[in-house]
């Protein structure tokens, strides 16, 4: 009986530190891409104002109505990309949550001392494999979105720089 309890001890030890893991991976994910998003969105604010800044005063000529338009387009992807990430990171701090919350029921189950172990794998079995991923259709759109935006940044300046 003691093997039985060693046994389930070991797997309650293993899930309880695969939920501690997940959890903490959630958060740790969440709080780089907020980072990274607000930094990549300051940084591209700051560098198309400067643009548009500059090109209201000594630069009016060569800032065509198309530049202008391309920068407003620019931007507009940008905040669309943003939304994305935002809405990625609730995906993927959803799906750890469920791969969190998963290896506590396999805890319980296995905490269930007074169960034989055919009762105990027959409960593990319902509750069927573990997702993969959380999806990665935000992230796709929002680093395609970002790249059309960084693109139509590059050709105002390169339709800019011509002009000049």
């Amino acid at each position: 009986m003691e093997n039985m309890d060693d046994f389930r001890s070991h797997n309650k030890e293993t899930h309880q530190k695969a939920a501690f893991y997940w959890n903490s991976l959630a958060n740790d994910r969440e709080k780089k891409l907020v980072v990274t998003l607000i930094n990549l969105a300051t940084f591209i604010v700051s560098v198309t104002a400067g643009v548009v800044a500059l090109s209201s005063k000594d630069f009016a000529i060569l800032f065509t109505p198309l530049n202008k338009w391309l920068i407003v387009c620019a931007w507009v992807l940008m905040f669309f990309s943003i939304v994305l990430g935002l809405i990625q990171i609730m995906l993927d701090t959803k799906y750890f949550k469920y791969l969190s919350d998963d290896e506590n029921s396999r805890v319980r189950i296995w905490s269930q001392s007074e169960k034989r172990e055919d009762l105990i794998r027959g409960e593990i079995s319902k509750l069927g494999s573990t997702k993969p991923s959380s999806g990665h259709l935000a992230l796709i759109i929002e680093a395609n979105l970002l790249v059309l935006g960084l693109l139509l940044i590059l050709v105002t300046a390169i339709s800019i720089l011509v002009t000049k």
